[in-house]
């Protein structure tokens, strides 16, 4: 299910040596440098594509993303700079990915979910989980240490999200209480504690819609930073065919055949979820084929 994972990136390749974050570390290439600019947990773009800019005098609030050839990448959250600066906001726009994740290319998303997941989390790691003093951002931005040398790296909060299928090969999707009408996707909650990943699908399931999951397939993940989720995807096979949704998280959830959903998206009455998204692949990929 190649549409749930990313391209092999080259960047990636890079990314994780030490050594390379000491040599950036040690000095900047102003040649090389770039900047990605964060805002309110939105990515500045420039003509459908993120927003390079060249480096500028202030470089304690950067973080490190990757290296090419060409680049070394980084990204600075504005928030930190106390407000979006109005020079960048007129040449750029201040995008939800969200919406626009399927129309960027591979290895710009890659920097996208990094530059989103650490900024995010630099927001709220400001005070040591140990002794409570500030933190301070090291490494480039690649993990943080207090006073008392109490080193914390970033953090991601794992999570199932799973496509359910009934004897007749139907789909179970359902309406989250907070959503609008007519929006739908498939199940998912966050991994607790000691538990692991078949046992949160098997638990999410019971617990939103009364349904007993027996087997259980991993298929792929996503990074979903936001704000620091790794969203891992599934399908399940019950042999129940009638839902119980709890009415408190699930306002209501049935089974649907690929000829009824197609119907009933086609018409309007169902909005699946955004593109490019996880829980949008796992239903196209059971149904076969992209939905408008």
């Amino acid at each position: 299910m190649d549409e749930l994972t990313r391209a092999y990136d080259p960047l990636k390749e890079r990314w994780y040596s030490r050594d390379l974050w000491m040599s950036v570390g040690n000095e900047i290439d102003p040649t090389r440098a770039v900047v990605a600019r964060v805002c309110d947990g939105k990515i500045a773009l420039r003509t459908g594509h993120v927003a390079w800019f060249p480096v500028a005098d202030v470089v304690s609030h950067w973080c490190y993303l990757a290296s090419d050839a060409d680049h070394d990448y980084f990204v600075i959250d504005d928030d930190g700079l106390d407000e979006c600066s109005d020079e960048v906001s007129e040449l750029v726009s201040y995008v939800d990915i969200r919406q626009l994740m399927s129309d960027l290319p591979t290895d710009e998303m890659t920097l996208v979910w990094s530059a989103l997941a650490l900024t995010a989390w630099h927001r709220r790691a400001r005070f040591c989980e140990v002794c409570g003093e500030p933190l301070t951002a090291v490494d480039w931005g690649r993990k943080r240490v207090c006073p008392n040398n109490h080193i914390v790296f970033p953090r991601t909060d794992p999570a199932v999200i799973m496509g359910v299928l009934d004897p007749a090969d139907r789909l179970l999707v359902a309406r989250n209480a907070r959503w609008p009408q007519g929006r739908i996707s498939v199940l998912a909650g966050f991994v607790e504690a000691g538990e692991s990943l078949e046992e949160a699908v098997r638990r999410e399931v019971r617990e939103e819609v009364g349904i007993d999951v027996d087997d259980v397939r991993y298929v792929g993940s996503q990074p979903w930073p936001f704000p620091r989720s790794l969203m891992m995807a599934f399908y399940g096979w019950t042999q129940e065919r009638t839902p119980r949704p709890d009415t408190e998280e699930i306002a209501e959830a049935f089974f649907v055949d690929r000829d009824e959903l197609r119907e009933r998206v086609s018409s309007g009455e169902l909005t699946l979820p955004v593109a490019a998204s996880v829980g949008r692949a796992l239903i196209e990929h059971w149904l076969g084929g992209e939905l408008a």
